[in-house]
């Protein structure tokens, strides 16, 4: 996914494709490149940690970056796979792991009203950080010149690499933009990778995400015909007891059909009553098969989220060496009627799993 503080919407006018631009900067000359995640806490920017630390090879293998061109933000850095040896059964990083991923950075944009805040609450990726006991830091950005703040910030990090876990280039250039202008290679080692190759990755590796968060309208054609009884064997795994509420009414309209092509009334408050029963429950490989995959099928939906259709948060992972985090809360509505987020409003004393 991309990172907590996105640019505003619509993006900025007059940005460059990532296409030329997110290689040439080269990394400053040190024997080994510095790098920063971008982290979100989702799916994507944990599973790249996770590669990076435990499974550089696949980056190179199940990912298929050598059939990507120079110009592509997937090539890696020179001198990947970087030299080193995997951590014992007993332990998730060894120093020479640890130094490949000194910082994970999370911007934020504290002023700024928008979900993707609501999908990754700051308080709940600390939380992940600190069971992963690697270093985090949060980094203040702010508007009107959104593409200036981030290259400062870049800048200020003095790293030679920033990665980030994009798929594909949904802010039109906007990072590979920051990078130039910071002089800091964009690394995107899961772009334009197969989208259920990615999940297969996801699961195989042993990461648990969270759904914390869906745009309603995005999933009306599969989410309003579905029938409960024809779930049974596919349902999301449930959250902790007493997790979520029962669906809420906040946000429950009888507002005509919207552009994403709610056919009536009543479908769209079926789909948004099944966001507000599925937002906090496990993605698992059923609830992927039962409903994520014939959404992208009946909603032409991206499988990855990539467009912004749904966002996770990873509430256990090998990487967790302190122990799973807790990511319970109440599924809320917020936006126009009709046009509505579904988001777990994360508690912030929730007690440690």
């Amino acid at each position: 996914m991309h990172s907590s503080a996105a640019p505003p919407s619509p993006p900025l006018p007059g940005l460059p494709s990532l296409a030329g631009c997110s290689s040439t900067a080269p990394p400053r000359s040190r024997a080994s490149p510095r790098l920063a995640v971008c982290f979100t806490g989702g799916k994507d920017s944990t599973l790249v940690v996770h590669l990076l630390l435990h499974a550089p090879h696949l980056l190179a293998t199940a990912l298929a970056i050598d059939t990507h061109p120079s110009s592509s933000p997937a090539s890696p850095p020179p001198g990947f796979p970087f030299p080193c040896t995997p951590p014992p059964p007993t332990t998730t990083t060894t120093a020479s792991h640890a130094a490949l991923v000194p910082h994970l950075i999370t911007f934020h944009d504290a002023l700024a009203a928008s979900r993707d805040f609501l999908s990754h609450p700051v308080h709940a990726i600390r939380r992940q950080a600190q069971a992963m006991g690697l270093p985090h830091q949060v980094v203040a950005v702010a508007g009107p010149d959104y593409v200036g703040s981030y290259a400062a910030a870049v800048a200020a990090l003095d790293v030679d690499v920033l990665v980030t876990g994009d798929l594909v280039d949904a802010d039109r250039g906007f990072m590979a933009n920051v990078c130039t202008r910071a002089g800091v290679r964009l690394w995107c080692p899961l772009w334009g990778a197969d989208r259920q190759m990615v999940w297969d990755l996801v699961h195989d590796l042993g990461l648990v995400p969270v759904l914390t968060c869906v745009h309603v309208p995005r999933f009306i054609h599969a989410w309003s015909a579905v029938d409960d009884e024809a779930e049974v064997d596919g349902a999301c795994s449930p959250p902790p007891p007493d997790a979520l509420p029962p669906p809420s009414s906040d946000g429950d309209d009888d507002s005509d059909d919207d552009e994403h092509g709610a056919s009536s009334t009543a479908e769209y408050a079926a789909a948004l009553a099944r966001a507000h029963e599925r937002v906090g429950h496990v993605l698992d490989r059923a609830a992927v098969r039962a409903w994520l995959l014939p959404a992208v099928e009946a909603d032409a939906l991206d499988l990855g989220g990539e467009n912004g259709e749904y966002h996770t948060m990873v509430r256990s992972a090998p990487l967790f060496r302190h122990g799973a985090v807790t990511l319970v809360g109440q599924a809320r509505s917020v936006g126009v009627p009709g046009n509505e987020f579904v988001y777990l409003d994360v508690d912030h004393d929730a007690p440690e799993m």
